[in-house]
């Protein structure tokens, strides 16, 4: 039906039922448009703080297997009394994990401490403990090894 007086009730719903967007519409697609930017938000700094988390991670793992890595390539049993039979020999030395962001100065002290302890004729168990004091929560990485005489760069 087509509508030629403009002035006529049905005229008027009819155009009023084909109008733009209801006030009710808006405001739920502005309702659900915060929750969506809000949620993006959300993701994207627990993101970037799970990111930094496993970088701290992996800089201490590889600073405890450096330091396995060091006592494997000592000389068995040689000179050096780490490894003496029936005995334990512990040394605990300071690392440091991520810079900071001009790259000049470490930001998250640490400790590493190489415990080395004899198994027999197995050789010795060389376990290697870094504890860096991040943030939220103290960090903690273990490697163990056994050094002997069949060991990496041992004759």
């Amino acid at each position: 039906m087509r509508c030629l007086n403009v002035q006529s009730i049905k005229c008027f719903r009819r155009a009023r039922s084909t109008a733009a967007v209801t006030i009710v519409e808006a405001v739920f697609f502005l309702a659900l448009s915060v929750v969506i930017m809000a949620a993006a938000l959300g993701a994207t700094i627990e993101m970037q703080i799970a990111s930094a988390r496993a970088s701290q991670y992996l800089a201490g793992m590889a600073i405890a297997d450096a330091k396995a890595q060091d006592v494997r390539g000592w000389p068995y049993p040689g000179t050096n009394f780490s490894f003496v039979a029936n005995s334990v020999a512990t040394y605990t030395n300071t690392g440091n994990i991520s810079l900071n962001q001009a790259g000049t100065t470490f930001i998250i002290p640490g400790t590493v401490t190489t415990k080395i302890q004899y198994i027999g004729s197995l050789g010795h168990l060389v376990t290697v403990s870094a504890v860096f004091q991040t943030p939220r929560i103290p960090m903690t990485q273990t490697v163990q090894t056994v050094v002997n005489k069949f060991s990496g760069g041992q004759q």
